[in-house]
C-alpha cells in the first residue's frame, strides 16, 4: 500500500476554541470541519497544554487529539507551541492541527474495507526547532489499514515567527527550478549515507517539489524526510537527509537563509 502525505493547501481547517481552566491547564475541545461525520468523542475530544502564565518567550508542547470519523480512528499527539497567543503561535498550532485533519479526512475507507487507525506510538511528531525568526514542526503517524505492517505518514509545517505567516517549499527559492535540481543532487549524494545505504534509489528524490514536500528548518540546514518507501525499500522505513545551508545559499530567495537558519 502506498500513501501519500498530506498537505496543507486544500484542507478544511479544524474549528478550534481554547477554555482556560483553574489548574493552570488549557483544555482544548476539537471540532470537526464540515461534512464529516464523527462521534461523540471527535467532536469534543479533549486534552490538557501546560501554560505558563506571564511567559512570552515560546516552548514547545503538544495536544493529544483523539476520537473517529466513519471508520477512521485517530489518537495524535499534535506538536504546539506554548504560549498560543500571537499571530505566529496561532498560526503554527492550527496548522499542526490542519495536518492531522487531512490525514483523517483523506483516509476515509468503505464500508466494506478494514477499518483504519492512526496513532503516534513512538512519538515522533515534534516541534523539531525554534529558531529566533522561524519555528518548525513535524506530524509523524502511524496509519494501520490491515495490511501486514503499520505504515509510516509524515507532513510538516514552518511558520515566520516574524509575520506569522507560512513559509512553504515555493517560498525558498528565487527560481524553484534551481532550487529543486539542488535539492535532487544533495540527495543523490547524501541518500546513501543515510540508513538506505547503497539502497537508496535517487529516483524517489528527483527534482519534483512532491519529492520534497515534508522538510523542516534546523540550524545545520534543511532537513528532508522522505516517504516511506519512496527512495530505499519500505522496511527500511522513513529516510532523512539534511541538505546543508551552504549548499544552498546560492538558489535561496534573498533573506530566507537568515529566517531558517536562525
Amino acid at each position: 500500500m502506498r500513501i501519500r502525505t498530506a498537505t496543507v493547501a486544500g484542507i478544511a481547517a479544524l474549528a478550534l476554541s481554547l477554555t482556560a481552566c483553574e489548574d493552570g491547564t488549557t483544555t482544548v475541545p476539537v471540532t470537526t470541519g464540515p461534512g464529516t461525520t464523527a462521534t461523540t468523542s471527535a467532536t469534543t475530544a479533549t486534552t490538557t497544554v501546560t501554560t505558563r502564565p506571564g511567559s512570552s518567550k515560546l516552548t514547545a508542547s503538544s495536544v493529544r487529539v483523539n476520537g473517529s470519523e466513519g471508520r477512521v480512528s485517530y489518537d495524535v499527539r499534535v506538536p504546539q507551541l506554548e504560549p498560543g497567543t500571537g499571530a505566529a503561535a496561532a498560526e503554527f498550532n492550527a496548522s499542526m492541527r490542519e495536518l492531522l485533519r487531512g490525514f483523517v479526512s483523506g483516509h476515509q475507507v468503505g464500508d466494506e474495507d478494514p477499518a483504519v487507525s492512526i496513532a503516534d506510538p513512538n512519538g515522533r511528531s515534534v516541534v523539531e526547532h525554534i529558531g529566533g525568526r522561524a519555528v518548525s514542526g513535524l506530524l509523524w503517524v502511524s496509519f494501520d489499514g490491515g495490511g501486514a505492517h503499520p505504515w509510516s505518514m509524515l507532513a510538516s509545517h514552518v511558520t515566520d515567527l516574524r509575520t506569522g505567516e507560512a513559509i512553504g517549499l515555493g517560498d525558498l527559492f528565487t527560481d524553484s527550478r534551481a532550487g529543486l535540481d539542488v535539492l535532487a543532487a544533495q540527495a543523490a549524494e547524501l541518500g546513501p549515507k543515510t540508513r538506505a545505504g547503497d539502497a537508496f534509489d535517487p529516483r524517489g528524490a528527483s527534482a519534483s517539489s512532491e519529492n520534497f514536500q515534508v522538510w523542516t528548518a534546523t540550524p545545520d540546514g534543511m532537513r528532508i524526510y522522505f516517504e516511506q518507501g519512496s527512495v530505499g525499500p519500505s522496511a527500511m522505513g522513513v529516510v532523512d537527509i539534511t541538505v546543508p545551508w551552504s549548499e544552498l545559499s546560492a538558489v535561496l530567495a534573498p533573506g530566507m537563509q537568515d529566517v531558517l537558519a536562525g
